[in-house]
């Protein structure tokens, strides 16, 4: 049985805080599960919903999520820094590239990365540039239609943009069927190799 990807985008940064963010959990191709919410920096400072949480109030799904599966993301260093930012660590969990346990929210996979590995050369390896790329539009269409709410599915939505993620992922594991799990977490790190 594949390990669980979880694909993740956060909308935000440290300073002002996470505003939205989207998962999108693959078992192998296909999507298990979506989950997405704004958090109070979306809105304006008088117009918070009462039932808005903050991020923080999230732990326990972040944390099992990554106790179930890997993370992945689209430039992983920015979902890592803000993961981090909240939690320092998730505790120990399984490395899932070995019978260790780690307590880092890694090992990662990164889409940036490894399309800059898959494909060298390209004028650009941001995000909506590689869906383009990859002839992967309409793919992501029929997608954000079945998963995104109306107003947030457009790039730098947090869902639209995890659901982009993990449709390069998983064109690349389409590409290359035998690679293992390491591999793919080597690629997407490219100065360790």
């Amino acid at each position: 049985m594949p390990v669980p990807i979880h694909v993740i985008d956060f909308e935000g940064n440290r300073k002002s805080g996470v505003s939205e963010w989207g998962v999108v959990s693959l078992n192998g191709q296909e999507i298990s599960k979506v989950q997405t919410r704004l958090c109070p920096p979306f809105f304006l400072p008088d117009e918070v919903p009462q039932s808005c949480l903050d991020i923080s109030q999230d732990v326990a799904y972040f944390l099992q999520l990554r106790r179930s599966g890997i993370f992945c993301a689209h430039s992983c260093h920015v979902e890592d820094t803000l993961l981090r930012h909240y939690w320092a660590s998730p505790g120990y969990v399984p490395s899932f590239t070995s019978n260790q346990k780690v307590a880092t929210w890694g090992p990662w996979l990164d889409t940036c990365a490894l399309w800059g590995h898959m494909a060298p050369g390209l004028a650009s390896y941001g995000l909506m540039d590689l869906i383009q790329s990859c002839s992967l539009q309409e793919s992501l269409r029929r997608e954000v239609a079945l998963h995104c709410p109306p107003d947030r599915a457009h790039p730098h939505g947090a869902l639209y943009d995890a659901l982009a993620a993990s449709l390069l992922l998983r064109f690349a594991m389409q590409l290359v069927p035998r690679r293992m799990l390491e591999d793919w977490i080597l690629c997407s790190h490219p100065q360790e190799l």
